[in-house]
């Protein structure tokens, strides 16, 4: 890969360009406020009174705790990475165990409207019924996972603990900056697979990756 870099400096370059120009046009918009959204809900008071409210409904479907609408929908919302990083945040604050955790992340992580109903079934296939179909089929699947996951519980589900920040502007800063790192780790990924898609395409190779 290294040699390609410097033997194709104008495809590095173009793959680059056309990275940022996704980033930009797409992808930013669309997960960095649900990234923020979803580092302030987690840190905050909020999903406490969440979990509380869905504690029982969630224990006899799924055998999580209330915890686990969060993720859920906030990952329908706002696509794959903002569920996954919901969960790793409340993990990592300790609300929920590494059982519950684990069976989260099979199905909290969804495609987002904005990418299957407006790109795919608007643009991509010419028919917005056809993509509002593949959403709600999306939510279907990952429900049903979800239950079916409630056999893989070892029943140690994590009580709620009261862990909340209580500085309200400190939490949003946090949030920001939080929201920001992750948005950053994306960004790279896709900068770099958008170079080695580039690459590919300088030597007639099947850019697949």
């Amino acid at each position: 890969i290294g040699v390609c870099l410097i033997l194709y400096p104008k495809n590095t370059a173009e793959g680059i360009k056309n990275g940022f120009l996704l980033l930009g046009n797409n992808l930013i918009p669309a997960l960095f406020p649900f990234m923020v959204l979803s580092s302030y809900i987690s840190s905050s008071s909020i999903s406490e009174m969440i979990s509380r409210l869905f504690k029982k409904p969630f224990e006899k479907l799924f055998r999580t705790s209330g915890y686990g609408i969060i993720p859920f929908v906030l990952g329908c919302l706002g696509g794959y990475p903002v569920g996954a990083k919901t969960v790793s945040e409340f993990y990592e604050s300790k609300k929920i165990s590494q059982n519950e955790a684990t069976r989260l992340i099979y199905w909290c992580i969804n495609p987002s409207p904005a990418f299957l109903v407006t790109a795919v079934g608007t643009f991509m296939l010419g028919n917005t019924t056809s993509g509002f179909l593949l959403y709600f089929s999306c939510l279907l699947a990952s429900l049903t996972i979800g239950f079916f996951c409630r056999y893989l519980s070892n029943g140690e589900n994590s009580p709620i603990e009261s862990q909340i920040s209580k500085g309200g502007n400190n939490i949003f800063v946090k949030s920001v900056s939080k929201g920001s790192e992750g948005i950053l780790g994306i960004c790279g990924w896709v900068l770099t697979f958008c170079v080695l898609a580039s690459l590919c395409d300088a030597l007639n190779m099947p850019s697949s990756i």
